[in-house]
């Protein structure tokens, strides 16, 4: 299902200024990237944004920053699993998002081949385009293995076949101080089996839209040429080397929360322990997240 172009996406995101204004202390971004990621867009070539797909907000959190950033929208790969829920499926496609419907179109070889050539023809078009390589948000800000390859492998073909020259990919990792679905599954890492991807968690997660969630930290990582890795031949070892990039420069983006390091220290000692202690181990734990070249939010040490 393809969506109903940018124009809507540009729209969304004016009107959801005052939204995200309330929904985050501070979106941190560095000026370096920001200017690094400017220049990428107006090049006459697409441009993949690869993003870890923690939270629905990603996606709309991209086009808020190019929207602010003067840029034209990118185009929306939202994950299949995302796609298929009801009502809100429209309101993506509005927004210029598209994607391949699982009960639809995973057994249809009609829909496949129409969603293969609209990518196709957004790469020809030097367009922007944003995908996730995971089918499911994770809701709990882990970086989950790839499982849909659909989109990127249709790329690549694009590449092989010579419609285009180049294709640069950009990592992007968002990290949030409080994630916006987080407490739809608040025992999940205790092993709880992570509740169904339905309209309804759709509609409690978007119920939150009045909270705080602290602060978000964009790291976007350094542009990977597709032609570097295969030397315009893609094998599955280059593609191997390629995707182990991508992976290594999401981690490197990872940055360590204040809330997540409290919550790391509390965990260590659930009998209990005093403020001073409580800063103590802080500390401590933070020498060593720096010590091992963890990036740090907020943080003076």
């Amino acid at each position: 299902d393809c969506g109903g172009g940018v124009d809507g996406l540009m729209a969304s995101s004016w009107i959801g200024d005052d939204i995200w204004r309330r929904l985050f202390e501070k979106i941190v971004i560095k000026e370096e990237e920001l200017v690094a990621l400017r220049r990428l867009c107006e090049l006459e070539r697409p441009l993949v944004l690869l993003g870890t797909n923690k939270s629905f907000v990603d996606f709309l959190l991209m086009a808020y920053i190019l929207h602010g950033q003067g840029l034209h929208p990118a185009h929306i790969q939202v994950p299949c699993g995302t796609g298929d829920i009801g009502l809100f499926n429209r309101v993506v496609r509005t927004a210029g998002a598209f994607y391949l419907a699982s009960r639809r179109g995973s057994g249809n070889p009609v829909a496949r081949a129409i969603y293969k050539e609209y990518v196709k023809t957004l790469m020809e078009n030097n367009a922007t385009v944003q995908i996730s390589l995971n089918s499911h948000r994770s809701r709990d800000g882990v970086i989950g293995a790839p499982d849909q390859l659909e989109v990127l492998n249709t790329i690549i073909e694009t590449l092989m076949e010579g419609a285009v020259q180049e294709v640069n990919f950009l990592p992007i990792n968002i990290n949030y101080e409080r994630l916006f679905e987080m407490e739809l599954d608040p025992l999940k890492p205790f092993g709880e089996t992570k509740s169904e991807e339905n309209f309804a968690t759709v509609l409690e997660s978007f119920s939150r839209l009045s909270s705080n969630l602290g602060k978000v930290y964009v790291s976007i990582g350094e542009p990977i040429s597709l032609n570097s890795y295969s030397g315009g031949s893609v094998k599955d070892q280059m593609r191997q080397k390629w995707a182990n990039e991508i992976a290594k420069q999401w981690l490197q983006g990872v940055v360590a929360m204040p809330t997540s390091i409290v919550a790391s220290v509390l965990l260590m000692n659930q009998q209990g322990m005093s403020e001073e202690e409580l800063v103590h181990q802080f500390d401590w734990l933070c020498d060593q997240l720096v010590d091992r070249g963890v990036n740090l939010l907020d943080i003076e040490k």
